[in-house]
């Protein structure tokens, strides 16, 4: 057989062009596959679960073979998911995040060196830190908003306030305490 073997077989999928038709023809029309077509018509099968399941497999790779010889082979990508960039997430968090995740692989590769430990361990800190203090930050932001808007322009107050509980439906920003704690 004179398959191309670098696909596997989950990635597969197959698409019938209007050349595909002269090619099944060709296929076809050649011995190899007459002699495999044939050998499957004269093999005896058992008559039980083991004959059944030889038999199918045969009958499949046959199949296969004619498909990928005369169908036009797609490889499926699957498409990354991209993360909900949080709103209190800037630049410099980003690389801090990044100079963490540089430092994991690093302490994957080496994990008994003390002074690259304690440098991932200090940045995985500062990153703590840094997130708690943008996500203060930006609620106290929201909120001095929404003080401000509430008297001056109603109705951008209550779009901000919808904005605000379609955004994050699992972590509700509760506005008595933040009033509370802010103000």
């Amino acid at each position: 057989m004179n398959i191309d073997r670098k696909y596997s077989e989950i990635d597969m999928t197959f698409k019938w062009e209007t050349i595909s038709k002269e090619k099944l023809y060709t296929v076809l029309e050649e011995s190899s596959t007459r002699d495999e077509i044939l050998g499957y018509e004269n093999t005896p099968f058992e008559i039980n679960c083991s004959g059944v399941e030889r038999a199918e497999q045969q009958l499949n790779n046959i199949f296969k073979t004619l498909t990928m010889r005369s169908c036009k082979i797609i490889k499926s990508f699957r498409k990354k998911k991209l993360k909900k960039k949080k709103p209190w997430e800037d630049r410099e968090l980003a690389d801090v995040k990044k100079t963490v995740s540089n430092l994991a692989k690093l302490l994957r590769i080496n994990p008994y060196n003390l002074n690259l430990r304690n440098n991932f361990l200090g940045h995985c800190k500062l990153s703590k830190k840094l997130i708690k203090r943008k996500k203060n930050q930006f609620k106290k932001e929201i909120f001095s908003k929404l003080s401000a808007l509430r008297d001056t322009d109603p109705k951008q107050y209550w779009k901000l306030l919808k904005s605000l509980k379609y955004e994050n439906t699992n972590n509700k920003i509760e506005l008595q305490v933040g009033f509370s704690r802010n103000y």
